[in-house]
């Protein structure tokens, strides 16, 4: 009797361990069935919001940190219009990335980030500049508001309703009037006057590779030396960079 007893409990142990496992992996790497929800949900909502766009199901993904499924949709062929479906154990839908990532541009905007990056990677890694980069990225400035004349319109902005899906743009025009590289540089002379000639190699460089941007935000660390030794600028205007008087206007850009 005793001997039935132990095997009982060690087999109702041995369940909830495997309980616990099962439980821990649907949390961690997800289910099929679950899965398989999750994919017939997002076709559901592509067929009710969607039909006749030409959307298709490319993936599904299971995000252990949320505990959501993604269901990533797409047009084939197309460089914007894709979008994401989220869902949960049960296969509904909690989540669409379609207004922001497609509505509003912001597959666009990304694109047009990613691309403007791989030509300022192209261009600082073969230039010849008076210090060592550390660091170099571009970015677009977006905005988002209400309809603007072009004559209201300010440059240093690309505005999200303006942006064209699917668009084949000429990403030095638009960097012309705003884009902005960031870049920094490591120097043991971290001074106003390099700053200077940093800024106008950079102006050079980038106008020699085609290149363009419409400000520049620029850092020089001198090797082990506190924070304090540092010269940064924020926002120099290309159009800003020339030798005449070049050094007051970075000092007015530092102190402001």
């Amino acid at each position: 009797m005793k001997k039935k007893i132990l095997k009982i409990l060690a087999f109702v142990l041995a369940l909830c361990l495997l309980a616990v496992v099962c439980l821990f992996a649907n949390v961690m790497v997800g289910n099929p069935v679950s899965k398989a929800l999750a994919k017939r949900s997002a076709q559901d909502y592509l067929i009710e919001n969607h039909a006749g766009e030409g959307y298709e199901i490319k993936k599904v993904a299971y995000d252990w940190y949320n505990t959501e499924y993604l269901v990533e949709c797409a047009v084939p062929g197309s460089l914007d219009r894709h979008f994401r479906v989220d869902t949960d154990f049960f296969g509904r839908v909690a989540y669409s990335s379609y207004e922001d990532d497609v509505l509003r541009h912001g597959n666009t905007a990304e694109r047009l980030n990613d691309s403007y990056n791989e030509l300022c990677d192209a261009v600082m890694c073969s230039a010849f500049l008076p210090s060592e980069i550390e660091y170099a990225f571009c970015r677009f400035i977006f905005e988002s508001g209400p309809e603007e004349t072009d004559s209201e319109h300010p440059s240093g902005v690309l505005r999200m309703e303006d942006l064209q899906t699917d668009a084949d743009y000429d990403i030095c025009e638009l960097a012309a009037n705003a884009g902005v590289l960031s870049v920094g540089f490591r120097d043991e002379n971290a001074t106003v006057e390099r700053m200077c000639e940093i800024l106008l190699a950079l102006k050079k460089t980038a106008d020699q590779a085609g290149f363009s941007f419409y400000a520049v935000n620029c850092g020089i660390d001198p090797p082990a030396h506190s924070a304090d030794d540092a010269v940064y600028v924020w926002g120099v205007l290309y159009s800003d960079i020339y030798e005449e008087g070049l050094i007051d206007r970075v000092r007015l850009a530092i102190e402001n």
